[in-house]
């Protein structure tokens, strides 16, 4: 819009319409200090017009009219200038000048150039990539689309280079401080971790052990960054945790504390979602939140992670995790979207430190009953002859079950409960079937609950609850408690069935940690032996954690760190 400081602006414009038919006349409000509002008459054309209006008054002698440095202004920011804007609330459309493109359309082009791995029955981990990159030309422009991932990257280059820019509607919107009344302390460790992150340009994955305090992490970036901000979660308990958190330590209300998941849907300037419940909602708040926290990403398939945050505008972004390693490979997706990892400390580490507590491993191999071992055979027979690679999945997947539930254990069970009987335990059971024998066996010697995928929300609440506050004693979990979930401090792990994966196993020994070097943490590890089991125990590979650790187990609580126990025999 131009406005017309020395002649009559709609005689001008009759002169004009025959080269610009698209020039009209507006009025615009302006406020004029110590003379109020006035709303006076500009003449308004398209940017890409500018030269061909300029051209226009040169030949009616009426150039006068403006001012020549506004002219010059005007022509060099209609040529170079990139307008970032977003229309479908994913996506950012991005106009580039000619001029520019070859400045800027190479490395849009890396960055939208997105590696997954895929699991391919024949194939087995097939690498494939996406590229989020469309581009046309229009006028003297190129128009390009992308993932709202890059905008911070985007800002970041055209401001290293120098490129002016304008960002339009759609992308970002513009936030005033947030109102948190604390901030939490942190310890040097998590310190030094915000500061690696804060130094690459607020983006990167955190790895810290279960019991290390991730989370006070993400409660930090909330108080200081101060701009409107989700998390995200895998599941409820997450969910649910988030919001005790930042209610007693930021001091927010709960009330004032969005929510998507679970059958909510309030979006607030903070607020924690499931990754499931974004993935569905995510146009309706990507230009909302300016900070994005991926809270057990790892946990996450790699599709509804990756439609999450691919399309989310936030400039700061925090991933973090215990295990970033996923057995699917994809945590170039992480890596890629939230950034690589700016700071990793390991569990013997804080052990030295005394942040959380040392641990002792002990590895105890049982024998499968007689009828069993004869099932056991049979089905390994199968698999010799089987040469379709599903059957082979199923087979495999019934050597697991019976190993895994094998009857023997719960003796093995029963005596570590009597030996711990002063302690809080967690026994993690591979199948629902096998953790309710469990719980009919302990439920006559000890206060003790079951939690599984069965268990309704309010009955789980009401049982964490309980353990949390000492009415319960033992927890016995079917897949839950793996993900972060900090359901108490206990000082035992019984793993009765193992799970196929390390990271799982390390996030299952990470909740007996927590508590500090004041307390020894027990890892029982029951192996069925001569089966399947034993080579899952082996990749596992638990006893890898306290290497580095003998020394001071030894000394201190002048015990074995680590001791292998064939229980028919002891």
């Amino acid at each position: 819009m131009i406005l017309i400081i020395d002649c009559d602006p709609f005689s001008l414009i009759k002169l004009i319409k025959k080269s610009l038919p698209n020039a009209k006349i507006v009025f615009e409000k302006i406020r004029i200090q110590k003379i109020g509002d006035l709303t006076p008459p500009y003449i308004s054309i398209y940017k890409s017009q500018s030269k061909m209006f300029f051209s226009t008054l040169s030949q009616l002698n009426k150039l006068k009219c403006i001012c020549k440095d506004a002219q010059e202004k005007l022509i060099k920011e209609s040529e170079e200038r990139v307008y970032i804007y977003s229309k479908d609330g994913k996506n950012l459309t991005i106009v580039i000048p000619k001029s520019l493109k070859s400045l800027l359309s190479n490395t849009l082009k890396e960055w939208c150039r997105v590696e997954y791995y895929i699991n391919d029955i024949r194939e087995g981990l097939v690498k494939r990539e996406v590229f989020y990159y469309k581009e046309y030309a229009k006028d003297n422009s190129y128009i390009v689309r992308t993932p709202k991932f890059i905008y911070s990257k985007l800002i970041s280059l055209l401001e290293d280079k120098g490129i002016p820019y304008r960002i339009g509607e759609g992308v970002l919107k513009l936030a005033n401080n947030i109102d948190v009344k604390k901030e939490p302390v942190l310890y040097d460790y998590q310190e030094e971790a915000y500061n690696a992150w804060k130094n690459n340009n607020y983006w990167g994955t955190v790895v810290i052990p279960t019991g290390g305090g991730k989370t006070f992490l993400g409660l930090a970036a909330i108080a200081r960054i101060k701009k409107p901000t989700i998390i995200l979660v895998p599941n409820l308990w997450l969910l649910y945790q988030w919001i005790d958190r930042i209610s007693s330590i930021l001091g927010v209300p709960k009330r004032d504390i969005g929510v998507l998941g679970g059958g909510e849907k309030r979006i607030s300037d903070i607020t924690i979602s499931t990754y499931q419940s974004a993935h569905k909602n995510i146009e309706q708040f990507s230009d909302i939140f300016h900070v994005a926290i991926f809270d057990e990403a790892h946990h996450v398939p790699a599709s509804t992670f990756k439609k999450v945050a691919l399309y989310l505008a936030s400039p700061y972004r925090m991933a973090l995790s215990a295990t970033p390693t996923r057995s699917d490979k994809n945590e170039v997706l992480l890596f890629n979207l939230a950034g690589e990892v700016v700071y990793k400390v390991s569990y013997p580490e804080l052990v030295k430190k005394g942040f959380v507590a040392p641990l002792v491993v002990r590895k105890i191999f049982v024998k499968l009953p007689k009828e069993l071992e004869k099932e056991y055979k049979k089905v390994q027979a199968r698999l010799r002859v089987a040469y379709d690679e599903i059957s082979r999945k199923q087979i495999i997947n019934k050597l697991i079950e019976l190993s895994r539930d094998n009857p023997k254990k719960i003796p093995v069970i029963m005596e570590i409960v009597k030996k711990h009987k002063d302690e809080k335990i967690f026994i993690f059971a591979g199948s629902i079937d096998f953790a309710k024998r469990i719980l009919n066996e302990l439920k006559h010697v000890s206060k003790v609950a079951l939690l599984t995928s069965e268990t309704r929300k309010s009955e789980e609440k009401r049982i964490i609850r309980n353990f949390v506050n000492g009415l319960l004693n033992i927890l016995i979990l079917v897949k839950k408690g793996e993900e972060g979930v900090d359901v108490g401090d206990a000082s035992v792990a019984i793993i009765a069935g193992g799970t196929k994966q390390k990271r799982e196993t390390i996030q299952r020994i990470g909740r007996i940690l927590r508590g500090g070097a004041e307390k020894l943490a027990w890892v029982y590890e029951i192996v069925t032996t001569g089966t399947i089991e034993e080579r899952l125990s082996k990749g596992r590979k638990i006893e890898a954690l306290i290497k580095g650790l003998e020394g001071i187990i030894k000394s201190q609580y002048g015990i074995e760190p680590y001791k292998v126990i064939n229980w028919e025999n002891n």
